[in-house]
């Protein structure tokens, strides 16, 4: 007979052939089983379209801005190295204590509150992108839409007009930086999941999960994301998310999805990825990695939210910007799912690129079993 620990490792052991399944195996390749990935980097899409972007120049940081709006003589004063703590002060809390709760009011808090010079926006005619218009069933508001870097076509990346002349929102910035960082550093984690690709260049139907994970990546000594780690779907069902598609010639293109994914950064801010009527487009490579985007409508209140309100004014002051003009640029240009009522759209075309490496996804019932198989050593 089998003793206690050899009983758990034949468990453990039935455990990992399944999953094995959601793993991206090269060895497997046409048994249409569910294959698993670890997005390794996400990063809005961006496209460095030279002087023309933004003839103007970048935007202001909100430290400048603000001394700006002085008259010279207080200008001066507060420019002095001795005058620096009263100028963040007038920064972070200009309005003061307010309310029964003594909030303090601020520029990113309560941007409709305060005015600012205008964003500069991008003002090019090329951007990265997707096709979004033609697929969006939440309703569109008028725009002027993108030509795709290859010239073959129109994009929408309305997010990309309102943010692409901020310093650091631009290619490989900080805003790319930090999402890439957090990864590496465990404060959020996304999963992929690939099921129905029993030929590896053409399906007529494949299913596309997109989860988040409380897991950690595992990395190695220069930080970089390693393959095949088990990570576990979130346990909170509206982080997960599952749509329908198609394989031809080696692409995968869903159908539009509302997608959620929890986005942690620097310890402080704790938000969503939130992207209405989202469409994937990815492409597995040779050595078993995927490439691709994910395209769709970011909700302008939960982006702001997670962006620029819980950064706060010290990352307007580092990254370039003005909170209130971000604010009603992101409204202006919102070109997806207008209000019944209003008319204005509450969200933005946006784009987001993907890298993801095989993993083990594990599913919270598949996990129940490991625990199981694990408390009888």
């Amino acid at each position: 007979m089998m003793n206690a620990r050899m009983q758990a490792a034949c468990i453990a052991a039935g455990v990992l052939l399944a999953m094995g399944s959601a793993r991206g195996e090269d060895d497997a390749p046409n048994t249409g089983a569910p294959r698993g990935y670890i997005v390794s980097s996400i990063a809005f899409a961006s496209h460095d379209g030279g002087p023309a972007d933004c003839p103007d120049g970048l935007n202001k940081n909100a430290r400048d801005i603000y001394l700006e709006s002085l008259p010279q003589p207080e200008r001066e004063r507060l420019s002095k190295p001795e005058a620096e703590k009263e100028l963040w002060k007038a920064l972070y809390a200009p309005g003061g204590f307010i309310g029964p709760g003594k909030r303090t009011r601020n520029r990113c808090a309560d941007p409709k509150d305060f005015t600012s010079p205008p964003l500069r926006t991008i003002q090019g005619h090329v951007a990265d992108g997707m096709d979004l218009q033609s697929h969006a069933s939440g309703g569109t508001c008028a725009h002027e839409r993108f030509t795709s870097v290859d010239g073959k076509g129109q994009v929408d990346n309305q997010l990309w007009r309102a943010m692409g002349c901020i310093r650091g929102w631009r290619k490989g910035a900080d805003i790319e930086k930090y999402a890439y960082d957090n990864i590496r550093a465990g404060e959020y984690e996304i999963l992929l999941e690939i099921k129905g690709m029993t030929d590896p260049r053409n399906n007529a139907h494949v299913e596309v999960g997109i989860y988040s994970s409380r897991d950690q990546a595992q990395v190695d000594a220069a930080g970089n994301v390693l393959p095949d780690a088990s990570l576990q779907v979130h346990d909170d069902p509206k982080y997960r998310a599952v749509a329908q598609g198609r394989m031809v010639d080696g692409v995968i293109t869903t159908d539009p999805v509302d997608i959620k994914l929890n986005y942690r950064s620097a310890g402080y801010v704790d938000t969503d990825f939130y992207v209405r009527g989202a469409r994937l487009q990815l492409e597995p490579q040779p050595d078993g990695s995927v490439k691709g985007k994910i395209g769709g409508y970011y909700d302008v209140e939960t982006l702001y939210d997670g962006f620029i309100r819980q950064p706060m004014v010290v990352t307007s002051v580092l990254l370039g910007y003005s909170c209130p003009a971000v604010y009603e640029a992101l409204n202006t240009f919102a070109d997806g799912y207008p209000d019944a009522k209003t008319g204005q759209c509450s969200a933005i075309s946006t784009a987001l690129r993907i890298e993801a490496i095989p993993a083990f996804v594990i599913h919270p019932k598949d996990a129940k079993t490991k625990t199981a198989a694990a408390d009888q050593e």
